[in-house]
């Protein structure tokens, strides 16, 4: 199985997590982010573009090639699937927050937000 088809089924694996929010339709795939993609001091490893970017006209997620640790890779695509339930206007605010904390991305700022310990306890399994 490629990058794209392990990602796409890891998503749909953690959808639950997102259940009772209305997740908008996205598409997940491994690339670069448009922006500090390889900074030396902060290194964007995901990204999340609105449906009205989208020819297809879907939440588009792209995950950074340079992750390699499956777990860090899933708290990052349940990160940007966040933003598919917020909406791209929400940004890291108000929203945003309310969403990552009811998947468990308890961890760190929310420009950042990883999962927390109960999160990754369920992702390891």
């Amino acid at each position: 199985m490629n990058r794209e088809g392990w990602l796409t089924e890891l998503a749909g694996k953690v959808e639950y997590l997102f259940k009772g929010w209305d997740l908008h339709p996205y598409r997940v795939t491994c690339g670069w982010p448009c922006v500090g993609a390889l900074g030396r001091k902060s290194r964007r490893v995901g990204e999340c573009h609105g449906a009205k970017a989208s020819k297809g006209g879907m939440f588009e997620i792209f995950i950074s090639p340079v992750l390699d640790n499956s777990l860090e890779v899933a708290g990052t695509v349940i990160h940007e699937m966040a933003h598919v339930v917020a909406g791209i206007e929400a940004k890291h605010g108000k929203g945003f927050i309310k969403v990552a904390k009811h998947v468990g991305l308890t961890r760190g700022k929310p420009s950042s937000a990883e999962p927390g310990e109960r999160l990754n306890d369920t992702l390891r399994r």
